[in-house]
C-alpha cells in the first residue's frame, strides 16, 4: 500500500497566519506527512519553482521531505502579491 500525505500549507510565506512560527524550511513537515514510510507531497507552480505557501523539509521524522513535488492548480499566490 502506497500512503501519500501532503507535505502541508505551511511554507514559508504562508498566506493564512494559523501556522505561527512552524512556517519554512525545518520547521513546516511536523505531523504524520513528515513519516519516513509515507509519500510526502509538496506543490510547486508551472515553472517548478516552489509555491510560497508549501510546506519545505526537513520533516521532523525525515531530512528527505519531501518525497517529490507536482504542479497545483493554484496560482501559489502569497502574502504580498497583489
Amino acid at each position: 500500500m502506497i500512503v501519500l500525505f501532503a507535505a502541508g500549507n505551511c511554507g514559508e510565506r504562508c498566506a493564512i497566519g494559523r501556522c505561527g512560527s512552524d512556517t519554512g524550511s525545518n520547521k513546516s513537515i511536523w505531523g504524520a506527512n513528515g513519516h519516513p514510510r509515507v509519500m510526502t507531497v509538496g506543490a510547486v507552480n508551472k515553472n517548478e519553482e516552489i509555491i510560497g505557501y508549501s510546506s519545505q523539509g526537513p520533516a521532523a521524522f525525515d531530512p528527505k521531505k519531501p518525497d517529490f513535488c507536482s504542479i497545483s492548480q493554484n496560482w501559489g499566490k502569497t502574502k504580498g502579491d497583489s
